[in-house]
Formats: C-alpha cells, structure tokens, sequence
C-alpha cells in the first residue's frame, strides 16, 4: 500500500479539527454575541423610559394596609363583598325607597293595566 512521506508541519496540518466543526465553533459564538447585543440594547431601551406613573396617596398605600396579606385577587374579593354590603344595606342610599306591599302592588299594576 501507497504511504505518502509527510513532513512534520502535514502531520500537524492534519490533525486539525474537521471545517464543518469549525463552522460550527464559529456559528455558535455568533449566536452568543447576537444574544449578548440584543440584551444590551434592550437594557439600553429600559434606562431610556421616561415614563412615571402619578398614583394618588390612596393607591400607594393600599398595599400597606390590612390587605397586604391577601393575594389581589382575595383583595378584590373582599372588595367586593363590602361594596355589595354597602349596596344592600338601607341607609347606605342617599333616596329612601319606600317599601310595596303586595296589595299596593295589585292595585298599581290594576291602574296600569
């Protein structure tokens, strides 16, 4: 069998890594600084926002009350469940509503009718 004679620098030569790996070595590292670019620029953009938000002394210090312990949506919930009592309640309306008895009922859908 053919057995070239190669000089000590063909041996080294050959001994390299394959050029797909090599391309692949390369196609790596730039996907890792498009990543490192693409967060530096959205970091950038952050420090760049103007916007701050004008809340009133009640909101900023909703948080802090009673509440706090509860998760938005118990928050809410309790919310709710006071301002439906309040609703119900009588005396929470500024217009007193008159009470209709079941006769005064009759007798106003017989006009009516």
């Amino acid at each position: 069998a053919f057995e070239p004679d190669l000089s000590k620098k063909s041996r080294c030569l050959d001994r390299r890594e394959p050029w797909d790996a090599r391309i692949d070595t390369i196609i790596e590292q730039k996907k890792q600084q498009d990543e490192a670019n693409k967060l530096e620029a959205q970091l950038y953009e952050l420090s760049q926002c103007t916007f701050r938000p004008q809340i009133s002394k009640f909101a900023a210090t909703y948080k802090r009350d009673s509440k706090e312990s509860l998760s938005v949506h118990e928050a809410l919930f309790e919310d709710a469940k006071v301002w439906r009592k309040k609703q119900q309640s009588p005396c929470s309306s500024p217009i007193a509503v008159k009470r209709v008895t079941k006769k005064e009922e009759e007798a106003i859908l017989e006009r009516l009718c």
